[in-house]
């Protein structure tokens, strides 16, 4: 199924597993990034806030979450709204080795 991101044009694929909640919506609404900022979304799940951050910036913006399943999804939503600045990695937070970090 696809769906909306509220307050943009992009477009997100969601299923059982991975949905944007309305937390995520409000967190999107606050987040303050300048053109030159570098994003990591930790817990990417579907990718919502990467995607989002990725048209605010001109910088990679990187996902990472411990589901490979999830990180999937991410790739995919990625592709539908074809964003060539940001990159999705299954990895856990620790273990994440980055140039941009």
């Amino acid at each position: 199924m696809v769906d909306y991101i509220p307050h943009s044009t992009l477009k997100l694929i969601q299923d059982k597993r991975y949905k944007m909640s309305s937390d995520t919506i409000h967190l999107a609404q606050f987040l303050r990034i300048r053109k030159n900022d570098k994003i990591i979304d930790v817990g990417t799940n579907n990718g919502v806030l990467a995607l989002y951050a990725s048209m605010y910036t001109q910088n990679q913006v990187i996902g990472i979450d411990i589901s490979p399943s999830a990180i999937e999804c991410a790739q995919s939503n990625a592709i539908l709204n074809e964003i060539k600045n940001i990159s999705f990695y299954h990895s856990q937070l620790q273990d994440f080795n980055h140039p941009l970090v």
